[in-house]
């Protein structure tokens, strides 16, 4: 799509003396961008090619090897203690849970960052304190790749909005329960207005873990923001704003429309030395009565 004019752009983005005339607007206004140039947000432009890929990957094959071993196993082992945590649970998706299962799905969250070290984040960059969940109830985020998700459920283990179809798949669709997510039928006119009543019930009752939004409703290169949907902001509740960056040379993690597979992302992750992954946080003040207002504070921060 053409950019032309003012665009919602991220840090991976900026670049010095683009064009005479580029600079910031006043406060809460977006950067002033004059560019000619196509850009596509859904689009991964990482190539398998050259002479240090091909050798890079046969030297690290056996070691991709340990690491989808270590991923698999992870992934079956958080499977099984979500099972026995949610034994005899009753309105997983409605009713919050009592401290004792919070405390049976601990060991889960270590799984998820086991799988992040397996995909190569053997460290992780975090800037910034969260607020606590009496404060800021809610978390937004910009929607990456698969990784975003497995680190957020590690850090906070929220409560998340994801597709309803989500839920029917195989291993992961128990984990989601055990999140309890606020889950969206796109196929039923209403679904969306109920999710909306929902995020807002659950993020006035501190009951509920954190409610975790991304958004921008799908995933991006990172490079840019795309249009917020604002079902994050219309409730009024303080906003927890996370940014996640993934700054990379030689391989690009982004699970986007025109992109690889996920089965080929995962192989290309485990076969790097390091992943580098960068997550800042940022807790924004309740804007009780401008929901609109909230909504282009967080854009500003996100870029």
């Amino acid at each position: 799509m053409k950019k032309k004019g003012r665009v919602w752009e991220t840090g991976n983005m900026r670049k010095n003396g683009e064009k005479k005339g580029q600079g910031a607007g006043g406060l809460g206004q977006p950067i002033e961008v004059q560019t000619d140039q196509t850009f596509n947000p859904f689009r991964n432009d990482s190539r398998f090619e050259g002479t240090y890929e091909v050798v890079k990957t046969v030297v690290l094959f056996p070691v991709m090897l340990l690491r989808a071993v270590l991923f698999v196993a992870a992934l079956l082992l958080g499977y099984c203690i979500t099972k026995i945590a949610l034994l005899g649970a009753k309105k997983v998706l409605t009713k919050p849970f009592p401290t004792w299962r919070r405390v049976l799905l601990m060991p889960v969250r270590f799984c998820a960052r086991i799988q992040l070290f397996s995909c190569g984040f053997q460290w992780i960059c975090v800037k910034g304190k969260p607020a606590p969940r009496q404060e800021a109830p809610i978390l937004v985020s910009n929607h990456v790749t698969f990784a975003d998700p497995l680190f957020i459920f590690f850090r906070h283990l929220p409560v998340i909005v994801t597709a309803h179809e989500n839920l029917t798949m195989p291993v992961a669709g128990a984990i989601m329960k055990a999140m309890q997510v606020i889950a969206v039928n796109r196929d039923l006119p209403d679904s969306r207005r109920n999710a909306s009543g929902a995020i807002k019930r659950k993020a006035m009752c501190n009951d509920w873990s954190h409610v975790m939004i991304f958004p921008e409703a799908t995933t991006t290169n990172g490079k840019a923001l795309v249009s917020f949907k604002a079902g994050a902001f219309t409730p009024g509740y303080a906003v927890q704003p996370m940014l996640m960056r993934y700054p990379h040379v030689h391989m690009d993690p982004s699970w986007v429309a025109e992109g690889p597979v996920v089965y080929w992302l995962l192989f290309r992750l485990m076969t790097q030395f390091h992943n580098f992954m960068s997550v800042s946080s940022s807790f924004l003040p309740c804007h009780h009565h401008r929901p609109f207002t909230f909504f282009s504070l967080t854009r500003v921060f996100l870029c």
